[in-house]
Formats: structure tokens, sequence, C-alpha cells
């Protein structure tokens, strides 16, 4: 035994490491590149995510403000999102690399090459692709970001990347456990093999394919003829079928889908990759959606905002005290109970409390208003209480904004209420914190102001010391007046002042949140770069799978199956798993929120998570399917019925 291990350790030593791991990185480059391509893209999720929270900390921290922890919290969750996909990609790649090396690993146990370098060698095959696209991918990330913030505007308000010496060492860290834990298994596999097992394996994946003999042709049950030799070399001709090319689609998906379960790994992968991916840009997407619904059912044709023309948001003041003089002798206004005309004078200021489902602070709308604000919104109805009495520390509560915030049901007391209004001398927004407000009520319009507090103008003026009204808000006899009145007004307004009707009004509301706010942009960069990577993802896999079916595509190839029938099969067995992953993602997000009350741009909005966004993220993830499938699918289309043949 002795005089036999000699040879084998003799060959073992002039073997060399490097030449072995070179050899296997370039024999198929597709491997290496896909691997780093995807841990590159999960580490510019994490420089954006973790890179940009340190900024905006840094910066909040030099105007001495507290942005809390949620922003950490959300940059976390993000990069955490891309290294689960990553970690699932290349524990696959690798699983799979090995599974195709069964020979080579058999060949060198066979001539003495010791477990500890198998080892490091598949370990090291994984980890070289990690640290490679963790460099490139936190390099790319402020490059990215910079490019992002000139094309795209909402982002100019955001601060430059930060990186830290945690962070680096962390992501260091981060690489080589994704490049040891997908490489771990697979080498801890590998080197419990037996010699002859892996041997005969690797013999089993070149061996051509056995040929029977006999040249007449024979007919099939399923319409297949064959052929007589061909008289160049004596191989075979294609064997012809009269199979309708739908039904050899239908059929190679078929056989496909059946062996799923044998691949059940890469199957996994692209089914929770589309899944997050989906539900990453649903989550955002379903928020903005609330708002966008809510925004055409608010407001009234009949109702006229008269405000300056720099107040997009009405709540920074500075509308002269003629303005309303002037809008009272305009034609075609509505008129009171009491004869006088249906109009008031309004101040908007904000209110910060405290929120139901998670003890945080939250920001909405106070309304200071008049005692003729019923009568101009025929939308209102009191659900309960009263009328805030005016020149009183009394509030009426919309029925969101009351299932949202905490102390808003009625004869509750606010022992504080910090209130926020724009200084002119400053530039900015001021808080005041005012003691006693009592809720003397609820009530529900059914349109963005149900998000909002009802106050009395006079008392929340003095509140803040304002001295001016941010808007005046008519009621017309019928939404056709309003041309007539715009014309008799603006004439004898002050100059720089805005007449609208209140629907165009929040139409344009709308439009400036989805213009300039970068939740949405972002939703969309997130979505994009998990959807590069996943396109990455399918295309290793879809690889992998055809790799693994090379027995029964030359089968089917052999027995006259066409090319294109199996390029259409990955495709379709593609898409039809990232269908599932796309269902997945939207259940998810419809199931948590849908239906949840979200309060941001100044109200309460409730989540809506419907049709047209279903199929938003549905298309996206199959475009991203169809992507990283297309690839593999034309190479399936050209390859030859001899060409399979070789790969079994």
């Amino acid at each position: 035994m002795r005089h036999s291990a000699e040879p084998g350790a003799r060959l073992a030593r002039p073997l060399k490491f490097a030449p072995l791991l070179w050899a296997w990185l370039w024999r198929r480059p597709g491997r290496t590149v896909l691997a780093f391509v995807a841990v590159m893209l999960a580490f510019t999720l994490y420089g954006l995510a973790l890179g940009e929270a340190e900024g905006f900390a840094r910066a909040a921290a030099a105007r001495h403000v507290n942005i809390g922890q949620g922003f950490l919290l959300g940059a976390m969750a993000v990069s955490a999102i891309g290294f689960g996909l990553i970690l699932f990609l290349t524990a696959n790649a690798t699983a799979q690399g090995v599974r195709l090396r069964l020979g080579e690993f058999g060949t060198l146990k066979a001539i003495g090459f010791p477990h500890r370098l198998i080892l490091a060698l598949v370990m090291t095959e994984a980890a070289l692709p990690c640290l490679a696209g963790a460099v490139a991918g936190l390099v790319a990330a402020p490059l990215l970001f910079a490019i992002l913030k000139a094309a795209l505007p909402p982002l100019a308000v955001f601060p430059a990347l930060v990186y830290t010496p945690a962070m680096l060492a962390v992501a260091a860290a981060l690489a080589v456990f994704i490049g040891g834990a997908s490489g771990l298994l697979p080498a801890l596999r590998v080197t419990r093999l037996d010699v002859a097992a892996a041997l005969a394996g690797g013999l089993r994946a070149t061996t051509s394919p056995r040929r029977d003999g006999g040249d007449a042709p024979r007919q099939s049950a399923a319409g297949v003829t064959a052929a007589p030799p061909a008289a160049e070399g004596g191989t075979r001709r294609i064997i012809k079928t009269d199979m309708h090319p739908l039904r050899q689609i239908a059929v190679v998906t078929r056989v496909g889908l059946s062996t799923l379960p044998l691949r059940l790994k890469g199957a996994v992968v692209i089914v929770v990759g589309v899944g997050v991916m989906v539900f990453v840009l649903l989550y955002i997407l379903s928020i903005g959606e609330g708002i966008r619904l809510l925004m055409p059912k608010s407001g009234d044709p009949s109702i006229v905002l008269i405000h300056p023309e720099n107040d997009r948001w009405l709540d920074r003041g500075g509308l002269a005290p003629t303005a309303s003089q002037v809008v009272a002798s305009g034609p075609g206004i509505a008129q009171g109970k009491d004869g006088a005309p249906l109009m008031e004078a309004e101040v908007s200021l904000g209110i910060n409390l405290i929120k139901r489902n998670n003890g945080k602070t939250g920001s909405t709308g106070i309304l200071g208003v008049g005692s003729r604000w019923a009568q101009i919104r025929p939308s209102f109805h009191l659900l309960s209480g009263r009328m805030p009495r005016p020149g009183t520390r009394e509030l009426l509560a919309g029925d969101l904004a009351r299932r949202k915030f905490v102390g808003l049901d009625e004869g509750r007391i606010l022992a504080k209420a910090s209130l926020s209004a724009f200084d002119a001398k400053i530039g900015t927004y001021a808080h005041h914190v005012v003691p006693q407000w009592r809720i003397v009520g609820t009530f529900s319009t059914g349109d963005l102001l149900d998000g909002y507090l009802i106050g009395s103008a006079s008392a929340l003026k003095a509140a803040v010391n304002q001295a001016t009204d941010d808007v005046v808000r008519v009621r017309l006899i019928s939404p056709s007046s309003f041309d007539v009145f715009r014309r008799a007004v603006i004439k004898r307004l002050p100059p720089g002042l805005i007449v609208e009707r209140e629907t165009d009004y929040y139409a344009g509301m709308w439009r400036r949140i989805a213009d300039t706010s970068p939740a949405f942009t972002i939703a969309y960069i997130l979505a994009g770069l998990i959807g590069i990577g996943m396109i990455a993802g399918t295309m290793h896999t879809m690889q992998s799978a055809l790799e693994e079916r090379a027995r029964e595509i030359a089968i089917l190839r052999a027995l006259g199956f066409d090319g294109l029938a199996v390029a259409a099969s990955v495709i379709l067995e593609a898409m039809l798993l990232a269908g599932a992953g796309a269902i997945l993602g939207a259940a998810i997000v419809w199931l948590w929120m849908n239906g949840f009350l979200y309060n941001a741009a100044g109200s309460v909005y409730i989540v809506r998570v419907n049709l047209r966004l279903l199929l938003v993220g549905s298309l996206w993830g199959l475009a991203v399917a169809f992507g990283g499938s297309l690839t593999i699918a034309i190479k399936a289309a050209r390859q030859t019925p001899i060409e399979a043949l070789r790969e079994v």
C-alpha cells in the first residue's frame, strides 16, 4: 500500500494549486462573470443604502436634527435583501459547478490531491468573484449615485454617500462570508466522494451516446420517422416529426417542468428573487397608489381657491387682507342661509402626533376655518360632537386622522400640541408647542381632508403668532361660474395671486408629489438593481437547468423536436417561475399593506394594492425572466442534434 501511494504523492507535489484555479475560472467564464455581476450589484445596494444613511445622519447632525433609527434600519433591510439573493445565486452556482466536475475531482483524489487542497480550491473559486464583486460594487455605488442625482431632479436633495471604516470592514467580512458559505457545503461534499464513484460519474458524463444498429426506417406512434444513415461519415440524419410546433413546445415544456423537483434550488432562486424584487417595487408604489386614487376624489369643482403663486402647499401665509374684500364682490358666488357670500379666509398648519401602530411621531395638516366652512363644503359630514367654537382651542378630527393617531377621540384633551408654521423671517418652518387642545368631535369628507384636523382660524393664528391668512376658499353657484368669476376678480387682486378650481389644485398636488418625491424614483432604482441581479441569476439558473437536462434534450432533439421548441420551453419555464415569484411578492404586499393607514405628504392615506399594481409587478417579473432566459434560449435553439448528443 505504501508503494502504491508514493506515485500519487509524487504526482500531487508538482501539481500546482494556482493553475487549477485559473483553469476553472476561465473554463466556464460565463459562470464567473455572472457571479461577479450578481455580487457587484449586491454591494452596490449595500453602498447606496448604508452610504446614504450615513450621509443623512451627518447632514442631520450638522443641523442638530435627530432623524432617528428608522432610516438606518430601512437601509440595512435593503442591504439584507441584496445579500440574501446573492447568497442564493452563488451557492447555486458553486453547487452546480461541483456537480459538473465530479470526474475532475475524482482524478485529483486518485493522484493523491489532499482533501484540504480540494477544500481550499472549491472555496477559493467561490470567494474570488465575491471579493472582486464587493470591491467593484463599493466603487460603483458613489459613481452611480452621482449619475442618478444629475439625471433625476428628485434625488438632488440627497446628500453624497459616505463610507466609514466600519462599513468597509463589514463589507469585506460579508464578501468573505458569502464566498465561504456558498463554497463550504459543496467542498465538504467533494471531500466525502468515493474516488471510484467520482471517476465513474466523470466517465459517464463524457461518454458518447450509444448507437443502435439497423438502418430501416421506423414509424413511431407520435409520428416520428427515422431516416437512413447519411452518406458522409455514417452519421444518422435528423429524425423528422410531423408534430405541430406548438405541440412540440408543450411537450418539451412539460418534460422540463416534470424535472423541476430535481432542480429545486435553482427554481427557488428565481421564485424568491423575483418575489423580493416585486415586493420592494409594490411596497412603495402601493403607498403612492393610495395617494393617486385619493387626489381625484378631493376637491369640488364649484369651490375656488385664491392663494399666493409661490405657496403651492397652502401653508406659507402672505395673503393680503384686501384679497377677501375683492373676492367677496365677485360674481357667481353662492350665498349662505343668512344671505352672506359663502367664502372664508383660512390658515393651514402642521401638527405632530403619535401614531397608533408604532408609537412614533407623525405629522398631518390642521386647517383653521370659520363658521361657514361646513356650508362651503357639502361633502362635510359631522360624525360625532360639534364644530369648534371661534377663538377657542378646540379641534375636530378627521376620521382617518382619528384612526391613525393617538388621542384624537372625542372628549380627549391634547396636553400639548406641536404646531409647525412657515416663518417668512427665517425662510423655514418654526415649531410652536401650545398646551390644552380639546377634541370636540370627528368628521368625514370622503377625500384628502379626512386625514386632517380642523380648528378655529383665529385661535390657530394666535397660537403661532401668524398675522396673515394662507388661502381664501369660495363656493360658486355652479362650476360653470368659474370663468366669469375669475375674469372679474383677477384684475382687482394684488399681483402674485392664483385663482384656480379646488379640483385643479389637488390634481396639481399629485403631480408635484409624483414629480418631486424621491420615494417613487428610489423604488424603481432598487427594483432595477435587483432586477439586473435577477437577470444574471436567471441566466445562470437556466444555463444550469440546460446542463442538467442535457440527456433529455439530446433525446428529444434526436426524436426530431426542433431547437425552437427547446428554446421556447426555456423561456416559458423561466417566465412561469418568475410569474410565481411575482404572485408571491404581490400577495405579501397585499396581505401586509392593503388598507393600511399611511401617514405621508402631510395627511393620512389608505394604502391600495389593486389590479393595476399587480399587473405592474407581474410584467416587471416577466420582463426580468425573459431577459435572463433569452440568451440561454438562443443558445439552445442554435444547438444541432449532434451537438446536443455531445453534451451528454
